[in-house]
């Protein structure tokens, strides 16, 4: 398939979605895909030649496309009227609050956790001191948490210990003052 036309691989894949019992597709970063194109008619082509071509698989494939990026990808949805009819639906992420929703994530994320015992997270404490390591950015508290489990199983610990929490912490923002400490 490496020397097929482009034409070729795409009819392979919209064959091979269903086949695979696929129902969504996920552009991560997606603003590199409307946003760095050279379109002739910019103001309604913003993705040029890219972009028609992800609207054309888009109405073949039949399936979910889920578009994540940075505030830049607000602009095509807001000045691209083909973008913003065919993905009509649209969510911002928002950082959480120090609430019953983020003890929630922290109890799925606790079981989630591949050690042998529980590690606490919904303590009052321990949850307090990871709201504020994060400041309620998801992505914070998963590189947070990922690193004191990585610490944690390198220690051959049973579970995720406030000294893994404090390393964690310092190895990924050391810069910042330390909740763990």
């Amino acid at each position: 398939m490496h020397y097929r036309k482009n034409d070729d691989l795409r009819d392979y894949l919209v064959d091979a979605l269903p086949q695979c019992g696929t129902v969504a597709i996920m552009f991560d970063e997606a603003q590199h895909l409307w946003l760095n194109t050279k379109a002739k008619r910019v103001q309604d082509r913003m993705g040029g030649a890219l972009g028609d071509a992800i609207k054309r698989l888009y109405d073949d494939l039949h399936v979910a496309f889920i578009f994540t990026g940075t505030p830049g990808l607000m602009k095509v949805y807001e000045e691209d009227a083909q973008a913003k009819t065919r993905w009509s639906g649209l969510l911002q992420l928002q950082e959480f609050e120090f609430d019953s929703r983020f003890i929630g994530l922290l109890k799925a994320l606790e079981e989630a956790i591949p050690l042998e015992e529980q590690s606490q997270l919904t303590d009052q404490s321990t949850a307090l001191k990871l709201y504020q390591a994060s400041k309620g950015n998801f992505r914070l508290l998963k590189d947070l948490l990922a690193e004191a489990v990585f610490l944690a199983a390198n220690a051959n610990s049973a579970s995720i210990s406030t000294k893994h929490l404090a390393n964690a912490f310092f190895n990924r923002f050391c810069a910042v003052e330390n909740p763990f400490l």
